[in-house]
């Protein structure tokens, strides 16, 4: 059976788990998604419990190149490391099970995103990005005709990222003049 926190301790430092195991800092999508889907607390409470702990600055907004996301800080690493075994370990199994299933699927959402934007008539900006954890380190800026092409730009850019980084980086780099 799948332990449901109740008390705000527990969705507190349920948060705080969450936010110290990703690989990466988590945007308030990211963040709704993982304790909704897995049905550890309402909409309303983590809203609440995540304002809590940005007020108490155990958890910090954080803009990375105009992605806000959060982060747990080092008062909340400590306060995690003094309280987690309050959190059950079937708990903490569960969230380091779902976390090990999707870290590198949020990973790539986060490191990996394009998107478009109309500049004029028959001109959209398509910007397509490759991001670490202190932001962007690659950028390709496309210029296209007409929202359809933006839209395909975009989306092909998402599945297909981490190839066509791989392969301009290498031709930029490797390519004999």
């Amino acid at each position: 059976m799948t332990f449901i926190p109740k008390t705000s301790t527990h969705k507190r430092l349920l948060l705080l788990f969450i936010a110290n195991n990703f690989i990466m800092p988590l945007t308030e999508d990211q963040f709704i998604k993982i304790v909704i889907d897995n049905d550890w607390m309402s909409f309303f409470d983590f809203k609440e419990i995540l304002n809590e702990l940005i007020k108490t600055k155990q958890i910090e907004l954080v803009d990375i190149d105009d992605i806000k996301s959060y982060m747990i800080t080092e008062s909340g690493k400590h306060s995690l490391e003094l309280f987690k075994t309050r959190l059950p370990i079937s708990i903490r199994t569960s969230v380091k099970e779902y976390i090990n299933l999707k870290n590198e699927i949020i990973k790539k959402e986060t490191l990996m995103d394009a998107s478009y934007t109309f500049l004029e008539e028959d001109k959209y900006r398509v910007e397509c990005n490759v991001r670490d954890k202190n932001g962007k380190v690659f950028t390709v800026t496309i210029y296209t005709i007409n929202e359809t092409y933006a839209k395909k730009i975009c989306s092909n850019w998402e599945k297909s990222s981490e190839d066509l980084y791989e392969i301009l980086l290498s031709k930029l780099i490797y390519s004999d003049d």
